[in-house]
């Protein structure tokens, strides 16, 4: 019987150079048998160390609980239990976000400390939201095949009109209200590039995007549709699109003062943003899976 293994690596909020070459090492090690037994050993037939799993434990933040890693009792081999153990199956779905419990609001700052000391094998999406830390696992189909093109028809628009930085869901933005948000895509203009501080390798931007696109996932619909757009129009994002790949379609807020407008929903045709009335792009496009 042949076997298929999937190797996932683990990719930085931000683009890091000194981890893209460990991550390449690793997987060298792994393809050449080097690791530690504990990461082949069931391959062999051999023991390991016992599994580790998500547990609730306290965090170095002061007031705070998150997630993190422990080692819990028990094999981590397949091969321990019969095939359909009970045990080993749970029908229940997995859990589709976590929100910390803080004693206080945290900082940005004391927030990235807290980011630093996650485990490289932590896969979590997090974004610090009033205050709270808010965490979503990978996302589901198809939202990261949306989300890839998104990106590209905005950084291909943007690059052919010279209009500033398109950027896709790795890149998280220090905004001024003391929030920290990572957005399925983004573009910042060249005027607000050149008034920002300038980018620091491996930290979050201190910018504030012009255009910023979410998503909708079952776990972040109510989220994205009240709290994070009140907080993108308080922070001053000019435009703000909300795609639904149930309902196929696209939901396009523009700025109106202080806050957006009623917003303008589209399934078919042409994308109706004030922002970029050039985009050469429908929504049949963007919705394509």
């Amino acid at each position: 019987m042949w076997s298929v293994f999937f190797i996932r690596l683990w990719m930085p909020y931000t683009y890091n150079p000194d981890n893209d070459s460990r991550m390449r090492s690793r997987v060298t090690m792994l393809l050449l048998g080097a690791l530690e037994p504990s990461a082949t050993g069931c391959l062999l037939g051999e023991p390991r160390a016992p599994r580790r799993r998500f547990v609730r434990a306290s965090s170095t933040v002061a007031g705070s609980e998150a997630l993190s890693f422990r080692s819990l009792p028990g094999s981590a081999c397949d091969s321990d239990l019969p095939r359909h153990a009970s045990s080993r199956y749970d029908p229940r779905p997995m859990v589709t976000e976590y929100e910390a419990t803080l004693a206080k609001p945290l900082t940005q700052a004391q927030f990235r400390t807290w980011l630093d000391e996650r485990p490289d094998s932590d896969l979590g999406h997090y974004e610090l939201l009033n205050g709270r830390i808010v965490v979503s696992p990978p996302a589901g189909w198809p939202h990261g095949r949306i989300g890839a093109r998104v990106a590209r028809i905005l950084d291909q628009h943007v690059e052919r009109h010279r209009l500033g930085q398109a950027f896709d869901s790795s890149t998280g933005f220090d905004l001024p209200s003391g929030d920290t948000l990572e957005p399925d895509a983004s573009i910042v203009t060249t005027a607000r590039w050149n008034a920002a501080p300038p980018p620091v390798l491996g930290q979050f931007l201190m910018v504030v995007p012009d255009l910023v696109v979410e998503i909708l996932s079952p776990s972040t619909r109510s989220r994205d549709l009240t709290e994070k757009k009140d907080v993108y129009a308080r922070n001053g994002v000019e435009e703000y699109w909300i795609i639904d790949p149930r309902a196929r379609s696209l939901t396009v807020f523009s700025r109106a003062g202080v806050a957006f407008d009623d917003g303008t929903t589209a399934t078919q045709g042409p994308l109706p943003s004030r922002l970029l009335p050039d985009l050469d792009a429908t929504v049949e496009q963007l919705l394509d899976y």
